[in-house]
């Protein structure tokens, strides 16, 4: 049976981390997503300061389902890169350091050309960011936008086994016109850390748009069905950015989650 621990994505509700466990604690949630460029200062995470953000999550009984860490281009850009390796593979021994075994990032646009230098780029770094993980004991995961399920399986099957993760994100695809339910079916054994997005697609107007959670198209039930049927033992974040009002809907959201 699918176990659901729930979390709650902090940078929708606050950039203040104390008021954001808070928050979060009051909600009922058992974790929270990080934003290590939003709550943290990456440049002074000295032991004494990973001391102090633990104590904090013991106070309100919280744990770090994921850190995400958001970076200005993808993987597959040669410009920076090495700067960009560097600092990603911080942000997993940071990770690790706070209970969590998930980054998550955009890794870039996956070209359908395999001999194409953006598809070799990408491969090279996401496999030293693999072996990199392996030993740092956190994975960078891949947040699903806009890619094929299927090229993203392709890319991912060429990391070293048990390294490759996804940060499944059901409404950013169906805002950009993709399919939920197919892109798990091709993604769901890779699946590390899983977002409660809901949205709606336009067909009309060609636009999507952010729902609340329930309201939209995705059809969570066949998701969380694969995810069960691959023994997923992550954690669902509520990630809602569209709302003026945010932590009355994630409440609910997250009681709504606890049902199930």
């Amino acid at each position: 049976m699918l176990q659901i621990r729930t979390s709650v994505c902090l940078a929708n509700i606050t950039h203040d981390l104390r008021r954001g466990l808070k928050s979060a604690a009051s909600m009922g949630a058992e974790a929270v997503e990080i934003d290590a460029r939003v709550h943290l200062n990456m440049k002074e995470m000295s032991d004494t300061a990973v001391r102090h953000i633990k104590k904090l999550l013991s106070d309100f009984d919280l744990s770090v389902s994921s850190l995400t860490f958001n970076t200005r281009h993808g993987y597959d850009i040669s410009e920076g890169l090495d700067q960009r390796i560097s600092a990603t593979c911080d942000a997993m021994l940071l990770a690790y350091r706070l209970g969590s075994k998930v980054v998550s990032n955009h890794i870039g646009v996956i070209p359908s050309n395999e001999d194409s230098p953006r598809w070799q780029t990408l491969v090279e770094s996401l496999n030293d960011l693999g072996r990199f993980g392996d030993t740092a004991g956190s994975s960078l995961c891949a947040r699903t936008t806009s890619d094929d399920g299927r090229l993203m399986r392709a890319l991912l099957e060429t990391m070293p086994e048990g390294t490759a993760g996804v940060d499944f994100d059901p409404g950013r695809l169906m805002m950009n016109g993709k399919s939920p339910s197919e892109t798990i079916d091709s993604l769901g054994p890779f699946v590390r850390h899983m977002r409660i997005k809901d949205a709606m697609r336009d067909i009309a107007k060609g636009q999507g748009l952010e729902t609340a959670f329930g309201e939209g198209a995705v059809d969570f039930d066949q998701i969380f069905g694969v995810l069960e049927k691959e023994h997923y033992n992550g954690y669902f974040t509520v990630d809602r950015e569209e709302v003026e009002m945010p932590v009355p809907e994630i409440k609910r959201t997250i009681e709504a989650l606890k049902r199930i």
